[in-house]
């Protein structure tokens, strides 16, 4: 089979950039062909099969009237990216596209084409755009569910985007657009979640379409594990942005016997490498993004990974990472977290936001050796047996042919 397989960035930028590339190497192993429809950028990486980009765009850099109005133009619905759909279908002949975050850069037009050349599409939800105009169902420090059932204008109220209501408002007319008037999401024909607690949450927050659960999957023979810790130590990885919890982790950290490495960039940084020193703890440093090899190096010595997230995370590729590396993990108990990370089996979980719930996890994982070892080796086991690759490639194939049935 030829899978096409959408995304609008072409580099590792987060999670559904990750799942896109492993699961092109993964379709390519099992013997199909593989095709990309992106969008260009000064970071893409190089292509194992033929891609195909729209022009870049920045909607943050957009400057000047004219600009700002061809970027939300395009935001809401780009002739560009129809085009080259169309001309990807003419060439390629995709049997299946796969779609991962497409929103914006590409917007819902590239489904036009797939629809009329009848070309099953199966969409993978790496967040609630579906029924959030920010994605993140986090507003004011909080979880927010105040846009559901279609009931965007909250989010201009509440500034939900940039702090400013005319760009809230903007994004707010694009839900109301796409999902009220054009139903600009019916050429999907299979929505996928990674986690349980993202496909329930869109059902009560009014989304009508059927999501079906399918776990992302990380091949551990490809990792090795190191359930043995050198130092003590735990390590927080990814971006660095307001919902991720970062301040209640520094907090937490205050007076814990061991150190804490914060392993990442994003926009909230600044501020968090000022709050930690302001409170003089030297014991969390900060290190900007690191490619995977050096990551692991820096997660192996380590006691365990920390996830303290105050938002609906919806499945961490983060943890099943961790736990490849054999490595217990200290998760909030909010989203899907709690689907991957048991307490007190292949990890903790504590209380979002509460930082001293989480000083709780933090020093058991650094003072019970014995225990946090036992905790990574079950979690490296459990990735192995419940989110490997086969697992995740038998589900992937029953829901394309459900899907290619149904065309």
């Amino acid at each position: 089979m030829t899978f096409l397989l959408v995304n609008k960035f072409f580099f590792l930028n987060g999670g559904s950039e990750a799942c896109m590339f492993d699961g092109a190497r993964l379709l390519r192993e099992r013997g199909h062909r593989v095709v990309y429809l992106s969008m260009s950028h000064p970071r893409n990486v190089a292509g194992d099969g033929p891609a195909y980009f729209v022009s870049h765009v920045d909607f943050n850099d957009a400057r000047g009237v004219a600009a700002k109005a061809r970027a939300a133009v395009r935001m809401l619905y780009s002739l560009e990216a129809k085009a080259l759909m169309e001309e990807v279908i003419r060439r390629e002949r995709p049997d299946v596209a796969l779609l991962h975050n497409v929103y914006h850069q590409l917007s819902p037009s590239i489904l036009s084409p797939l629809r009329r050349h009848r070309i099953p599409v199966l969409m993978t939800l790496h967040d609630y755009k579906m029924v959030c105009p920010v994605y993140t169902l986090f507003a004011g420090g909080q979880p927010c569910e105040r846009c559901s059932h279609r009931t965007f204008s909250p989010c201009i109220s509440n500034r939900c985007h940039k702090g400013s209501r005319a760009a809230s408002a903007m994004v707010a007319f694009e839900m109301a657009l796409h999902h009220s008037v054009f139903d600009a999401y019916a050429g999907v024909t299979t929505f996928i979640s990674p986690s349980r607690f993202l496909a329930g949450k869109l059902g009560e927050m009014g989304f009508s379409r059927p999501v079906h659960h399918v776990p992302n999957f990380i091949d551990a023979s490809t990792v090795r594990a190191q359930p043995r810790a050198e130092e003590r130590s735990v390590v927080y990885f990814g971006r660095l942005t307001p919902e991720k919890g970062l301040r209640t982790l520094i907090e937490a950290m205050d007076g814990v016997p061991g150190t804490c490495h914060i392993i990442g960039d994003g926009p909230a940084a600044a501020g968090l490498r000022s709050l930690a020193a302001g409170r003089g703890q030297g014991n969390v440093t900060f290190t900007a993004h690191l490619a995977f090899a050096a990551l692991a190096d820096r997660v192996r010595r380590a006691r365990a990974v920390v996830l303290p997230s105050e938002w609906y995370e919806n499945a961490p590729r983060s943890v099943l990472e961790a736990f490849a590396l054999g490595k217990a993990v200290i998760g909030a108990r909010r989203g899907g977290i709690p689907e991957l990370v048991e307490d007190g089996v292949t990890g903790w979980t504590f209380e979002p936001g509460n930082a001293g719930d989480l000083r709780r996890a933090l020093v058991l994982a650094l003072s019970k050796t014995d225990t946090v070892e036992q905790m990574g080796a079950r979690a490296r086991t459990l990735v192995e047996q419940r989110y490997g690759p086969d697992l995740y490639y038998e589900r992937l194939m029953t829901l394309c042919d459900q899907a290619c049935g149904q065309g």
